[in-house]
Order: C-alpha cells, then structure tokens, then sequence
C-alpha cells in the first residue's frame, strides 16, 4: 500500500495534479444491510497469503505509529491468531530448511536485527506437501525481500512454524510493495524508483539467481501497488494507485498489455477460488489519507475502501463493492467469505463472496457508515 515507506514523499509528490486523478467519488446503488460476520481484531493486516489445506493464512501486519510489524498466523475457522515473525513463539530457529525452488543468493547480508522487521505484501509458494516458503517486502533495516520456510502443522492445535532462511536485496533506489513468484523460479515485486527523495512512476522487477533484477516489460506504471501472477504463470496483474487501474501483462518473446479502469485507488490484487482478480482500495487524497493515517486508530482514518471483481478473460469489472469506512487496501477470498484487511484499520472486515454475484453497490461488514446511506 502507499501508505508505507513512500509517506513523506508522496505528501509532496502528489500534491499537485496528480491529486486530481483521485477526485472524490460515490458509489450507486442499494446496500446489503444483512449481519456482516464478525471481524477479526487484527490490526494493519495490509496482505494475506492463504495457506494449502484450508485452515490456515498469513496475515502481514504493517508497521503504524501505534503498532509493531508482525507476521502472524490465522486459523480462518476459528479466527484465532498468532504472531510467529519476530519474536513469536512458533518462529524456530532449528526448523530444518525444504528444499528452496527459489534461492536467496549470497548478496543477503544476514538475518535483520531484532526490532527492524518491517513487513509490508507477501506471497507463499508451495515447495513440497510440509511447507513451502514465504517472500515477504521489507522495509525495516533494509529495502527487501526476506525470505522464510514455511512448516505445515501435522497436529489439530498446532501452529504453522516460520524460520527465516535469506533476502532479496530491492533493486537499488527502490522501495518495494507486493511481490509475486512464477513456476519457472523468477520473484516479482511492484517497485518505485526514489530520486533526490522525489519517488518516480514506477514498474514490475523479475530476479533470478543469474541474473539479479530485470525490468519486465509493458509494466511501467504510475504508482504500482498490488501484484499477483495466473495461476499458470503467464500474466503478471499489477495495480497502479494514483490513475485507478489495474494492467495485464504477458510474460513470453512479444508481452502484450491490457487495462482495465477501477472507480478507486487499486491497491492488491489477488485471485479469487474462480480464477477471477479481486482487487483491493480505497478512495480518497492521497496526501489527506497519509497525513490522517499515521495511526491505525486514527479517528480521521475512515477512508471508504472498495473492492472489484475482474472477469480474466473479458478483462471487466463486473462487480464493485463500496465497504464503507474500512481503508481496504486487500481483498482475499477464504472459503466463502472476502477478507478485507488494511494497513491503517483495526481489525479484518470480512462478508460474503456471494455479494460480488449479487453486487448491492455497498455492503455492510461492520465498520460504520461513510455518509452515503
């Protein structure tokens, strides 16, 4: 999310016209007004990564004036959580290492000190039926991805187990967002390049162990934010925040691009259990969002999040969800709920998969009203 490591220079940056691509919008329509599920006390969940098996996630908890960066553990039928990174009790330093489809090369400097972790979007590849690994955008100590095994638990109350295993230091005069990975061993990241403190329109970065960062091709945009790659490992969907799109672009000898316009700041994306994108965002000032949401408790941190659905194929929105005052800045699909985490709330919003069938226009998952009802 924009919210991170970028705040003070987008204050500045964005100040000017590029204010204008954010105008203040209403969405139309009815709202759902049945009793939305409850949410999970789990503040600044600004990314998720489901985990194979159907009970557990991830949750990365973005570092906030008056929270503390944290990879935690969820058990998605109960909802009982577990910080596990760092200073968590499941996190094992012994935990022998899987095998790694992706190495983390020999320029990772070691393992951060205790207190810099500051973890922002994830991703989990799985690796063999025990775990898999987990790549995860840092910026505490060090623009990076750090890199961790991931242990499945074999026993009904266990936890899942993390030990950190290597980084991916960032391209240089970068700041990472989200990261993504593809079957043949590249990891990608949505980055923005930093000159004279001044952040620059930005793109997507593949590294391989030969051959470090490459610019992918066709994916230069404004602000990039969310990532996540087909399930084929052919496209890399990427979002751009500041002119509300989401871009497509095919991996291969010739990539071509596709856009598609959301009525919202885009910030992730991820793929819904039918293969459609489910993207993320909220509306609102750029400047006024990073200026009142410092705090995730800040009273004047209610900005309407919003979440779209986006028909793969026809590359369409076929649905936008209007979520009042959550600050969304992810949607995941567990089971047959959304979660909508955010780097600046409380706690994960949660409602039905079936509103994006249905699409009321607005839903009511529990945060308050914007006004607009």
């Amino acid at each position: 999310m924009i919210l991170g490591r970028l705040t003070m220079m987008f204050l500045t940056a964005v100040s000017g016209s590029a204010i204008t691509l954010l105008a203040q919008q209403s969405a139309s329509g009815r709202t759902q007004r049945s009793e939305p599920p409850h949410p999970i006390s789990l503040p600044n969940v600004e990314d998720m990564a489901v985990l194979p098996g159907g009970r557990w996630l991830i949750a990365s908890s973005m570092r906030s004036d008056d929270v503390k960066s944290g990879l935690y553990a969820v058990e998605m039928g109960t909802a009982r959580f577990e910080r596990l990174y760092p200073d968590g009790g499941t996190a094992d330093k012994s935990l022998s290492s899987m095998p790694a489809a992706t190495p983390s090369g020999a320029a990772c400097p070691g393992e951060l000190a205790p207190g810099a972790f500051s973890g922002h979007g994830i991703s989990y590849k799985p690796v063999s039926v025990r775990g898999g690994e987990l790549y995860v955008v840092n910026h505490g100590g060090r623009e990076s991805i750090e890199i961790f095994d991931v242990e499945l638990p074999h026993m009904a109350r266990a936890m899942p187990r993390l030990r950190w295993k290597g980084c991916i230091l960032a391209p240089a005069g970068t700041v990472g967002n989200a990261v993504t990975w593809t079957p043949d061993g590249r990891v990608y990241a949505t980055v923005t390049p930093v000159v004279n403190g001044m952040p620059q329109p930005g793109d997507v970065r593949f590294w391989t162990p030969s051959a470090g960062w490459t610019h992918l091709a066709g994916s230069d945009v404004q602000v990039p934010a969310g990532i996540a790659a087909s399930p084929a490992g052919d496209k890399i969907y990427v979002t751009s925040f500041l002119d509300r799109k989401v871009v497509e672009v095919s991996l291969g000898r010739f990539p071509e691009r596709r856009e598609v316009s959301v009525e919202f700041g885009a910030d992730n994306v991820s793929l819904a259990k039918d293969g459609a994108l489910l993207v993320g965002g909220l509306e609102g000032d750029p400047a006024d969002i990073m200026r009142s949401c410092r705090g995730s408790n800040s009273p004047a941190c209610r900005f309407t999040g919003y979440v779209a659905r986006v028909e793969p194929k026809s590359f369409h929105v076929t649905c936008t969800l209007e979520l009042g005052p959550t600050v969304t800045t992810t949607a995941t699909q567990v089971g047959n709920l959304l979660w909508l985490g955010s780097s600046r709330a409380p706690r994960i919003w949660r409602a039905p998969v079936a509103a994006l069938k249905s699409c009321p226009g607005r839903i009511d998952v529990g945060a308050g009203t914007t006004g607009h009802e």
